[in-house]
Parts: C-alpha cells; structure tokens; sequence
C-alpha cells in the first residue's frame, strides 16, 4: 500500500497526533523542537491532501497507514 511518501517521523509525530499529542508535547517525546513537530504535521497534511490533522488521521486511519 502507498503511504504518501511519509517518512518514519512523519508516521510517529502522525501516531502521536492520533493519541491526542500537541506539537508542544510531541517535540520532547520525539526529542526534536516543538517547531519541528508541527513542520512535521504540515508535511503530513499536504502529503495526504487533509485539510487539517484530525482529518489527516481519519485519512491515515481509512488508508490503513495507522490502526485505530
């Protein structure tokens, strides 16, 4: 199955989004700034044609790319 052409930091920021996570909490999980979680969840957005990140989940959750 594609997936969008998401890398593996895309996918975890995309998981921790999923649980609820903000930028701001997934930056220290992921040890990486808080900015560049959100850069991160921008990429994913654009990447799977979402209009925001809970509809970027709902589309990674239908395409199979995160299990509910």
């Amino acid at each position: 199955m594609e997936h969008h052409d998401l890398t593996l930091r895309e996918l975890k920021v995309l998981t921790l989004v999923a649980r609820g996570h903000t930028a701001e909490e997934i930056g220290p999980i992921l040890n990486i700034a808080p900015r560049t979680a959100a850069i991160h969840t921008q990429h994913v957005i654009l990447k799977l044609g979402a209009s925001n990140s809970s509809d970027a989940v709902a589309i990674a959750i239908r395409e199979g790319l995160l299990v509910p």
